[in-house]
């Protein structure tokens, strides 16, 4: 699927299946690319996050949030299920565009229980 993915990398079939289960969004790759060196935002990440945890259960009611203006259009349905889903202050203070950690990544899987 992605060129910069060669099939022998440890994480090549992950993001495979991640692919083929719709987990990735076109708009987060461009020109066949995945970019997997790339540091990865809040705003990405829940993208991802709650992409996956939709595949197990519901989302709660799809409703505006305080981050809409500050969000790609495209992430909005997710960035407000993680509002609703407590991942992220409901007040709009958590910057989306700041490069999430590791350890914020891991919070936030044992938080949605993925």
């Amino acid at each position: 699927m992605y060129t910069d993915v060669i099939g022998h990398e440890w994480y090549a079939g992950t993001v495979e299946c991640a692919c083929q289960n719709g987990i990735i969004l076109p708009e987060l790759c461009g020109e066949h690319l995945f970019y997997p060196e790339r540091q990865v935002t809040l705003e990405e990440y829940l993208i991802f996050a709650i992409n996956g945890y939709k595949s197990r259960r519901v989302l709660p009611v799809e409703k505006a949030c305080a981050y809409d203006d500050c969000i790609a259009e495209y992430a909005r349905p997710f960035i407000r299920a993680a509002c609703l889903l407590g991942i992220v202050a409901a007040d709009g203070t958590e910057d989306m565009q700041a490069v999430i950690s590791r350890g914020r990544a891991a919070d936030i899987c044992r938080q949605l229980n993925i």
